[in-house]
């Protein structure tokens, strides 16, 4: 994670910053968090993971073994628990459209990258409270994998955080409801008292 987030930085504008994370990104923009309280002006987490239970860990490390044992399988399964067949929404096209994004990646690289992502939360958990960036917290209503009560455990540690949970939204929100993240990250972007350099 230390590693990825330091990639990243190194990418970043020197100026402070206002850094969006979904999924995996949001554990590495909370690193960055971290590391660069002062180049990092607000902070978004999407559809973030946050101090596992050891249950949810146990869920995490066998879609990790799944993946290393048949990549193309287990995407398979993630695009079904993101774009269900038995949902209320018809996402089939954004599953189509999502599909062959998936089955793009080097299977060495998104193997390595999931492993970071199923354990970096509890690496960051203790650390959060040291954010001082004002933060949102954003998930889906339905993410079984990055759950409302994990945006909830980011709020209970990090100061001035907002939580919004999106009714009927699951994993994939930046592509099921992109209005409803843009308008959000609007209302905190712009906000002259809470950005001040």
């Amino acid at each position: 994670m230390t590693e990825m987030a330091a990639d990243v930085a190194t990418r970043m504008p020197s100026g402070p910053v206002h850094i969006v994370g979904f999924s995996l990104g949001s554990l590495i923009a909370q690193q960055i968090a971290l590391d660069h309280l002062e180049r990092v002006r607000t902070l978004t987490c999407v559809s973030s993971v946050c101090a596992r239970t050891e249950d949810e860990s146990v869920a995490v490390a066998t879609r990790l073994q799944n993946a290393r044992r048949d990549l193309p399988a287990s995407m398979e399964t993630a695009l079904q628990r993101w774009f269900p067949d038995d949902d209320v929404a018809d996402w089939q096209a954004q599953r189509e459209e999502t599909r062959p994004v998936l089955m793009a990646n080097d299977p060495s690289s998104y193997a390595h990258a999931y492993a970071v992502f199923a354990t970096a939360d509890r690496e960051l958990a203790d650390r959060l409270p040291e954010i001082t960036a004002p933060t949102l917290a954003m998930t889906g209503e339905s993410d079984p994998g990055s759950t409302p009560e994990m945006s909830h455990r980011i709020a209970a540690r990090i100061p001035d955080t907002k939580v919004v949970i999106v009714p009927g939204a699951r994993h994939m929100l930046p592509v099921t409801h992109p209005e409803v993240l843009v308008g959000h990250l609007d209302h905190l972007l712009h906000q002259p008292e809470r950005n001040q350099p």
